[in-house]
Order: C-alpha cells, then structure tokens, then sequence
C-alpha cells in the first residue's frame, strides 16, 4: 500500500500533541482567577488521569459550543466558556465526568444537562464565563506551557513516514500562527524537518473544505489508486472525512487514535451518518505509530 499514499496529514490536537495537562493547568489557572475554584477543584486536580477526562470532555463541549442559540458564535471563547459551564453543572449534579464519557451519546447527555441548567444559573454565568475567559488566556501563559509534550507514539510515527519519504501536513483549527514554533521546537528538533509547509493548513473552519483542497493541491490521481491519509482523533474528524469522501470519492484513509482527545463511543455514530467506511479506509489504534504501522 506504500507506493499508492500520496501524503499523511496529521491534526495537531490529539495525534501530535498532547494537550491533556497544559490544558488542566489553564483551567486551573482560569477557576482560580474567576474565584470558582472551590467548586471544580475535584475536576482539576492536576494529575494525569484527571487531566485526559478533562482534556476529552472540553472536546465534547466544543460540540456545545456551536450551539447559536446557547452561545454566540462571534465568541472567542465561547468553547471555554461552554467547557466551564459544563463542569460547574456536574459539580451541581455531584455528576463525575465518567458518566459522561461512558454513554453511548456522550454529546446528547450534554446538551441536555447545558440546555435544562442554562437560564437558572444567570446568577453564576458571569464567574463561570470569567473563568472560561481567563481558562483561555491562560491555556499558552508560561505556567501552562510547561506542561505541553508530544502525544505518545508520534514521533515514531512522523520518522516512519519520513523513512518512507511520503509528503507530510497538517489541517488543524488551531490558530493561524500557532502551529510553526510548536512542531519546530517539539517535534522537528527531534526528527529533522518533516513537515511540508505548502500542506500545513491552520485556523480551519470547514475541515471538508481543507480535505478537498487538499487532495487537489497534491494532485491525487484516483485511477492510480492514490490516497490521502489523515491522523485525527474526533467525531467531527470522521464527519469531515465521510463528506469529503463523498465529494471526490475514495480516495482518504482516515486512522483515529484513542490516546487523543476524542471519545471512542461518538465514533460509530459518526461513522453510521456515511455509508462510505470500510476495514480499508477507516484505521482505529491506541496511537498514530501503531496505526500508521498497519497500512504503511
């Protein structure tokens, strides 16, 4: 199958990097700064097993946060506020983040919780979003940044890759400019350069968009049987991939990684909206190194 990858593309949060206890860190930071602390501690003790609930569940609220009518979608913070909000409601329901995590609709659960809850803590939403705010600016404050790391199993992987000299990129929502210093300093420092910056992508609103235009800038010939690989970790990642396959058709190969943000049990269900997945396009591993060893 070698010979037929045309590039490997990777999502930063998650496949590449591990933002689990940076991410902890800020939001400590945030509760602290908001005073509502006291509240959320037994959620943001800064240990790692509690930071990767954590880390999973602000995935599942950024869900929320598109929600127009709950939150403004002009809103640079809205998916910390949404996050905030969501941890003040379980520390009202006495309700452990496992609960969530562990339901087969863990977004639905959510959204239900957030829309019953929503009116009634008027009250509490400025401290709640003041600390959603200061969560943010915090999440890249040197405090922070001390905990960043690269995720599990990607450096092996990007070298693996580079062995097999296949094109490497990034599609990422990430900010614009996020994205040099961190795989400079993280990744390539160890590795040597691997990425190709004409196929590092930042600031994504529409990842279907990113994936087609992608796949055209690489010239991917579908009668060669030629493919494009991405590496992420997401609900929304496998969405992407199945509107896209079914606008240029089979030509991606989608590996999610289970050490990432995500949550395994949204998987199936986005995959069941697309009757496009199949043992040869969809990979699930416990990292990118192991899922990209399967078809490389």
């Amino acid at each position: 199958m070698t010979s037929k990858i045309k590039a490997v593309i990777w999502d930063i949060g998650g496949p590449l990097r591990n933002s689990s206890m940076q991410m902890q860190k800020g939001h400590e930071i945030g509760a602290k700064k908001a005073n509502l602390y006291e509240y959320l501690k037994d959620f943001l003790e800064m240990k790692e097993e509690r930071a990767k609930k954590t880390w999973k569940l602000f995935g599942l609220t950024q869900n929320i946060a598109k929600d127009g009518d709950l939150f403004n979608q002009d809103d640079y913070y809205r998916d910390y506020k949404a996050f905030m909000l969501a941890l003040y409601i379980l520390h009202l329901k006495r309700m452990p983040i496992d609960r969530i995590l562990e339901v087969k609709k863990p977004v639905d659960m959510l959204s239900h919780l957030i829309e019953n809850y929503f009116n009634a803590l008027n009250g509490m939403k400025p401290r709640i979003f003041e600390a959603g705010i200061e969560s943010k600016k915090a999440f890249k404050s040197e405090e922070a940044l001390k905990y960043t790391r690269v995720s599990n199993g990607a450096i092996e992987a990007v070298e693996y890759i580079k062995e097999k000299n296949i094109t490497q990129g990034i599609i990422t929502s990430a900010p614009k400019g996020s994205t040099e210093h961190w795989i400079s300093t993280y990744v390539e420092s160890k590795t040597g350069e691997v990425f190709d910056r004409n196929y590092v992508i930042e600031g994504v609103v529409n990842k279907v968009d990113a994936f087609i235009d992608i796949a055209k800038k690489l010239g991917i010939n579908k009668e060669k049987e030629e493919k494009l690989v991405y590496i992420a970790d997401t609900a929304s990642d496998i969405r992407a991939v199945g509107h896209a396959i079914k606008e240029l058709g089979q030509i991606y190969i989608l590996i999610m990684v289970k050490n990432g943000m995500g949550v395994e049990s949204e998987w199936e269900l986005a995959r069941s909206e697309f009757g496009v997945f199949n043992e040869q396009n969809y990979i699930d591993a416990e990292n990118a190194f192991e899922g990209i060893k399967r078809i490389l």
